[in-house]
């Protein structure tokens, strides 16, 4: 009895060693494919090489950008050190960039080519993209640190800038942001300054 069950043991061990050794060989034979708008373009000026994309590429590639996008913000607004130029203004502005890439793709696509599962994919993309800009735009943290900066930085100001601020009679609003904290009283739409 001790036998027979030592032997189906080792002879189950044996195969699931087999099994395991095998199974990579067969999955290095199958390539993955990689989404190709994750990627940048090999194409002269970066163009899309459309015979590489798939309509079904769209989704998930807009999906990943839109989660970057969300870590790189989050990144910002974490920042432990003090706001700078550097590390929020321009952080700022280089967050996102393959977010900005993908959907200007899948944008120009709906406008020239809009197939039934790109207009699928659009509807499914819509509130994705919607909820990310409300996130940046109402986001109380962000707003702070570029506030901090400008602020900082409009204090600065010397020669024609100088000139500049006494022409504008106030400093310009942030109010873009919709985290302005007086934005509601700013003024902004008559005056177009923050007040």
């Amino acid at each position: 009895m001790k036998l027979s069950t030592f032997i189906l043991t080792f002879g189950l061990g044996a195969l699931s060693l087999q099994a395991s050794a095998v199974l990579p060989l067969e999955m290095s034979n199958q390539t993955i494919r990689r989404n190709p708008l994750l990627e940048p373009s090999k194409l002269a000026f970066g163009a899309p090489d459309f015979k590489q994309i798939k309509e079904s590429d769209y989704l998930p590639a807009i999906q990943e950008a839109i989660s970057r996008q969300r870590e790189e913000i989050q990144q910002i607004v974490d920042n432990p050190d003090a706001p700078t130029f550097q590390n929020t203004i321009l952080a700022f502005e280089q967050s996102g960039q393959l977010y900005e890439r993908v959907t200007r793709i899948f944008d120009a696509l709906v406008d020239a080519h809009k197939t039934p599962v790109i207009a699928e994919t659009e509807a499914k993309v819509t509130p994705l993209r919607t909820e990310l800009a409300n996130e940046i735009n109402f986001n109380k943290a962000l707003f702070q640190r570029i506030k901090t900066v400008y602020d900082r930085e409009f204090s600065k100001l010397s020669g024609e800038d100088q000139l500049r601020k006494q022409e504008d009679g106030s400093r310009r609003c942030l109010c873009r942001q919709r985290a302005c904290p007086h934005r509601a009283s700013c003024g902004r739409s008559s005056s177009g300054a923050c007040t």
